[in-house]
């Protein structure tokens, strides 16, 4: 999984600096002939995508919600 508009192909995308792109380990999916019912098309085997690059949130900006939210609450608590 990638983002085409940043690499419009894998291999761009695996050798990209961006890091945006995921990938999961190979299964077995056998397409069912027509007319099976739509249970019969379900991925059961489907391993997880597993992201190579989360973006978290730096220290600072956490500190700021913090303290924005313990402002909030006080004002909150003041009014009642």
């Amino acid at each position: 999984m990638w983002d085409i508009t940043l690499a419009p192909t894998y291999e761009q995308a695996a050798a990209g600096s961006s890091g945006q792109f995921g990938e999961s380990s190979p299964y077995p999916y056998f397409i069912p002939p027509l007319g099976m019912p739509t249970a019969a098309y379900a991925r059961t085997n489907l391993a997880t995508l597993a992201p190579h690059q989360v973006p978290e949130p730096g220290t600072g900006v956490l500190l700021i919600l913090g303290l924005v939210g313990l402002w909030w609450r006080g004002r909150r608590l003041r009014q009642s």
